[in-house]
């Protein structure tokens, strides 16, 4: 699943565990600028991925508490709103903390715990790390890797996806990148629409992929608890 905003501030690629806070957060009220714990919740932001809606409060909140929690290094990895405001803005600047805005507001319902990936070069996309989501990412990569136009059988993150979650699974994450754009489809070939830019080699890829693959698997096939 991903979601496209707008990079305002950082570079680079994060991954990280979620934190979503559905309404919008006072910087100066709601969280402990030295613990990083988002005190209306009782959960901690240091390290982790925040997502909210916007911020809210006086002027002087947003900058202040953020530039706390960085000093103290409990900042958050990166900041995800729907809407940032000027203070908000300042205030990530100011910490040295990512940030992302003009999300859309459904990213506020993936629950709190999920593992989300973060592009700030490709003007700012969140990737959800489904399986699904982190095996089409990888297909991807590998495309680009190939040369961007490859016979869909010789690829090899896709034989992976099928030997070990079978033929509907792969056929929906090539449906679903056909579906959004991202690749097409003309006869037996896979044609990339769109560059994608991968500091992975076709090694690294391979592995990931088939750790993806393989513990999904797993998951699928392990017995309930007694």
């Amino acid at each position: 699943m991903k979601f496209k905003g707008e990079t305002l501030f950082g570079s680079g690629t994060i991954d990280g565990e979620l934190i979503t806070y559905k309404e919008p957060l006072s910087f100066l009220g709601d969280v402990d600028g030295k613990s990083g714990i988002i005190k209306t919740i009782n959960v901690n932001i240091a390290g982790k991925v925040l997502a909210i809606p916007s911020s809210r409060g006086s002027t002087v909140g947003p900058p202040y508490v953020m530039y706390q929690l960085s000093k103290y290094g409990k900042a958050p990895l990166v900041i995800l709103s729907v809407k940032a405001d000027t203070m908000l803005i300042i205030g990530a600047v100011m910490a040295q903390i990512p940030i992302m805005t003009n999300l859309p507001k459904e990213i506020l319902n993936i629950r709190s715990g999920v593992a989300v990936h973060v592009d700030l070069d490709r003007g700012g996309e969140v990737y959800v790390n489904e399986p699904e989501a982190r095996l089409a990412l990888l297909l991807l990569e590998e495309l680009e890797l190939r040369g961007g136009k490859v016979r869909l059988k010789y690829l090899k993150v896709y034989r992976l996806i099928n030997y070990w979650l079978g033929h509907d699974y792969a056929r929906k994450i090539i449906d679903r990148l056909v579906l959004t754009g991202y690749i097409a489809i003309k006869n037996d070939r896979i044609e990339l629409l769109r560059r994608f830019k991968t500091s992975k080699s076709q090694g690294q890829v391979y592995r990931e992929a088939r750790e993806i693959a393989t513990n999904t698997y797993l998951l699928m096939h392990r017995p309930p608890n007694k």
